[in-house]
Order: C-alpha cells, then structure tokens, then sequence
C-alpha cells in the first residue's frame, strides 16, 4: 500500500472498518471477514477472493 501512498488509517476510513483490522491482517495475525474482503476489492477494484487465496 506504501507505493499506493496508502496508509493503513487511511485505508481503514475509506472503507469504515477499525484501523486494527487492517493492521492485523497485514502483520498475518488473522484473516479477514468476507466483509472486509468485499470492502477491499471495492476499494481497490480486484476480485475479493484474492485474498482467500493468500497464505496466513
């Protein structure tokens, strides 16, 4: 997201959801729920099973 010039806060606003969701996903603490993967793929326009497909 840093070469997007896409912080962590300001993802999480953009897509309202807690900024400790997106943090945690992106330190591979946990998956996230379908929620948030269709929220992501809106936001970044990918198909949102790409990320049932990363590893944890």
């Amino acid at each position: 997201m840093e070469p997007m010039g896409i912080s962590q806060s300001k993802l999480a606003r953009d897509i309202d959801v807690p900024v400790t969701r997106i943090n945690n996903r992106i330190k591979h603490h946990r998956s996230i729920a379908a929620d948030t993967a269709l929220r992501l793929g809106k936001y970044f326009n990918i198909n949102p099973r790409w990320e049932y497909a990363r590893p944890i």
